[in-house]
């Protein structure tokens, strides 16, 4: 299992290019070195850019990635996930609850973009400097390297309620989420590696510990989940707090009368 780690990312990237290619389809000016002549260094101040971003933080690299395949999963892979909210329009898909706080790596995305405008201006889009950070985090965290057709387009529309109405969610069941799946033209087996970047990164000790703790009223946990995998878990993500005890108090306050009278004066 040493190369568990390594089989995953690998499978990731690939299906990292899948995205880019189902998300695209009718995208024909895609290509590999596509800024070849225009901005020969674009490729290389991205990977620069993250690679010293994830020796100060790992974990900023499945932030990364994460945020490619959001950006990815609504109006294909166009870069609107990084376009910031503008008042009077509605909120952008950076700032849905889904995405606000929890995608991470912006400042990436941002830092590589000002080198490259300073080195050729308005000529790489952002959407495409989100696929090369994409491809160069699963690079850096393990050493598997891939050709991404850029040209990408970037974007002019953003909108947050998008998020939730494409963006599969935590509580799909199977049948759901290859539903999902299918309506970006990805297969099961597709569907299967790509979630398989949920092996990098992190995670809430609350969006599982119910499985481990209050899985039901007969199990307190889950009995499909390993065994050996949920004590290991356990160690990570102790019990939570029970909720708060309540008691219903009588008191007895002194009570004030206050007693008036009318009168009257002759």
């Amino acid at each position: 299992m040493e190369n568990t780690p390594h089989h995953m990312l690998q499978m990731v990237s690939h299906l990292v290019l899948i995205l880019y290619i189902s998300s695209l389809a009718s995208s024909a000016s895609l290509k590999v070195g596509f800024y070849s002549s225009a901005c020969p260094s674009a490729e290389a101040i991205v990977r620069s850019t993250v690679n010293k971003a994830i020796s100060d933080n790992p974990g900023i690299a499945a932030g990364l990635i994460r945020m490619h395949f959001h950006d990815c999963f609504v109006r294909g892979c166009d870069g609107s996930v990084l376009l910031a909210s503008i008042s009077g329009n509605p909120v952008a898909e950076r700032d849905n609850s889904i995405n606000n706080p929890s995608l991470r790596g912006f400042e990436v995305i941002e830092e590589a973009k000002t080198q490259i405008e300073a080195a050729c201006p308005q000529t790489v889009s952002c959407a495409d400097i989100l696929a090369f950070a994409a491809r160069d985090s699963a690079l850096k965290l393990g050493g598997i390297n891939y050709d991404v057709p850029s040209g990408r387009r970037d974007g002019l529309v953003s909108i947050g309620d998008e998020v939730p109405q494409n963006l599969p969610g935590p509580t799909l069941s199977a049948d759901e989420l290859v539903t999902n799946f299918a309506r970006k033209g990805l297969s099961v087996d597709e569907m299967v590696t790509l979630a398989g970047a949920h092996s990098i990164g992190v995670s809430h000790c609350s969006s599982f510990s119910n499985r481990l703790y209050s899985f039901s009223d007969t199990s307190t946990q889950d009995p499909s989940m390993d065994s050996s995998y949920a004590a290991t878990l356990k160690t990570k993500c102790p019990a939570p707090p029970p909720p708060p005890q309540t008691q219903q108090f009588l008191l007895s306050l002194p009570l004030l009368f206050v007693w008036t009278t009318n009168t009257t004066r002759d």
